[in-house]
């Protein structure tokens, strides 16, 4: 994908569990990878940030969870550095990701990423992991609250509208488990197009919607 500085990083898009490095490989973190809003960054920030880069990366699922545990660990180290610009959503991120294997790391998550929004109503990354945390754990009234409370087409604006995707699919699933049906047309053409918006390349896999269809089927009931 070329160099460090080719092409030259958005600094206005939002370190994200697809983008802790701007898109560039986890070994130039350091170099080119830090919004220029961050500023001059202690060292156990910066490191969190590269450990997030490489976790992001990794494709091995083990490894990977090895990565998020060292910054959690990191994290439980160093008092206050959640507080820093950004990094309140980096952990939240980070627990979230190692709720499958850790009791207690979805409330931790939600701490974190309340904390995240606190730092900044805007920010819709963390609006939209707190709705992935509610969706997970069967809240769909919650995860529909939150995934509604992000703006129309606010990833797309950063490139990245197969999150747009991802989010109005979850709220046809929420709108459906909770036997509101009344839109859920219109919420499917929604859904139709967004997806035209989005490349060829981009457009992940519907899964939740097909097994909560399937799910609705098994137990006799449907969507009238």
């Amino acid at each position: 994908t070329g160099g460090c500085f080719s092409p030259q990083p958005n600094v206005s898009v939002k370190p994200t569990p697809t983008s802790f490095t701007c898109g560039f490989p986890a070994r130039f973190a350091l170099r080119c990878g830090l919004p220029v809003a961050l500023g001059l960054m202690n060292n156990a920030v910066t490191e969190l940030r590269s450990l997030a880069a490489m976790a992001d990366d990794a494709e091995d699922t083990a490894a990977a969870v090895d990565l998020w545990r060292k910054i959690v660990s990191m994290f439980l180290h160093e008092p206050g550095v959640e507080q820093e610009p950004g990094i309140a959503y980096l952990l939240g991120y980070a627990y979230y990701q190692l709720v499958d294997v850790d009791s207690g790391a979805a409330a931790s998550s939600k701490r974190l990423l309340l904390l995240a929004l606190e730092q900044d109503l805007n920010d819709g990354y963390a609006r939209l992991y707190l709705g992935h945390l509610a969706f997970d754990t069967h809240q769909y009234s919650a995860a529909l609250e939150w995934f509604g409370s992000i703006p129309e087409s606010h990833f797309s604006e950063h490139g990245q509208a197969w999150r747009d995707l991802k989010v109005q699919e979850l709220k046809i699933c929420c709108l459906a488990q909770l036997g509101k049906t009344g839109s859920l047309i219109q919420e499917f053409e929604t859904y139709l197009l967004i997806a035209t918006k989005c490349d060829e390349t981009d457009i992940i896999t519907a899964f939740e919607l097909p097994n909560m269809l399937a799910a609705l089927v098994q137990r006799g009931g449907g969507i009238a």
